[in-house]
């Protein structure tokens, strides 16, 4: 595997495959039903910050402290463009819900917007003061939202690469930026410690969401955008209810900082997923009074191969198949309900 620690993950549209990106320099390919390596993509010379697919998943982007962007073909694990012109490190890639451009966010205090085909940047996005820490298409992807190091959040029209808003109300670093699955809202985590929603059409804060001891690293909406998941430096993962403001469950029991978090809908209850450093993986299933199960997966490093032990599929409910290959195949599934209290 790595030799060093890896700094960003993703999965593949399909859900067969996790690309992880590393501070040796590499990404990794994996199978999740084998969990075998099956590329190793060499070719950055620095940390890999970021890495993400392609609405396809037949490619991956990659974000680098050596100030590239790297394009590469999932099936060869060839490097397919070297994207070249920032003079900082690529904290963020994201691609466009057509696949067609990247956008990177980087130290340089810029957005840059790129052509995947030719490998060209099509406009370089200017006007933040401090490091850029996140980008996101809009769901039509004809806007871009940007995060900030000088605390705020900025609109961009892709086909112009004008600024349309600049959104203010943080008092602090926004690490992380995400639009409602409808487009008209977005969410960004501050270093103010706070969550904020806001109107795309007005750049107005509609919603703060106050409640994190620590700065809120990432965001994420529910399929259905009734919802926002927040996890911060304070060790907790947050779901807020969006009409009423109000926190709806914390998880506040890891032992490490929380690295990655996400949210699913099966066909069963909605699934808040979150990644820690403590080695644990887990899955909460989702209502409307807040979190009814609750299931760890518990990751161990000092083994080759994992083992499960105390697994009782009756016991947790609401995992997607995939889920349920990693736990047969990686670790220990242990069911614990939530406090009553």
């Amino acid at each position: 595997g790595h030799i060093g620690s890896i700094r960003g993950v993703a999965y593949s549209p399909k859900g067969d495959q996790i690309a992880s990106g590393s501070e040796d320099s590499t990404v990794r390919l994996w199978e999740v039903d084998t969990g075998k390596c099956v590329h190793t993509l060499q070719g950055h010379s620095h940390v890999v910050a970021s890495v993400v697919y392609s609405p396809k998943g037949d490619r991956i982007a990659s974000g680098s402290y050596d100030d590239t962007v790297r394009l590469w073909d999932v099936d060869s694990g060839e490097c397919v463009h070297t994207l070249q012109g920032h003079c900082g490190i690529v904290w963020s890639v994201v691609y466009s819900p057509k696949g067609d451009q990247v956008a990177s966010g980087s130290s340089d205090e810029t957005v840059r917007l790129w052509n995947v085909d030719s490998g060209k940047c099509v406009h370089t996005l200017q006007g933040h003061s401090g490091i850029v820490w996140g980008v996101v298409y809009s769901p039509k992807g004809d806007r871009i939202a940007s995060g900030s190091h000088d605390s705020t959040v900025r609109l961009w029209d892709v086909d112009s690469g004008k600024c349309v808003h600049t959104l203010q109300d943080h008092s602090g670093r926004v690490y992380s930026v995400a639009y409602s699955p409808k487009g008209d809202r977005i969410a960004s985590g501050s270093e103010d410690n706070t969550v904020r929603v806001w109107d795309v059409d007005t750049g107005e804060c509609v919603h703060t969401l106050q409640g994190h001891s620590g700065a809120v690293l990432s965001v994420m909406y529910s399929p259905k955008g009734d919802r926002v998941a927040s996890e911060s430096d304070d060790k907790s993962v947050k779901l807020w209810n969006i009409e009423t403001d109000q926190c709806q469950a914390i998880i506040s029991d890891f032992s490490s900082d929380v690295s990655s978090i996400a949210l699913e809908s099966n066909s069963g209850t909605p699934c808040l997923e979150t990644g820690s450093l403590d080695k644990s993986v887990r899955c909460l299933g989702i209502t409307k009074e807040g979190i009814e199960h609750k299931a760890v997966l518990c990751w161990s490093s000092s083994h080759k191969v994992p083992t499960v032990h105390d697994l009782s599929f009756e016991d947790v409910q609401d995992l997607s198949s995939v889920n349920r290959e990693l736990i047969i195949q990686r670790g220990a599934l242990i069911p614990r309900p939530l406090p009553s209290d």
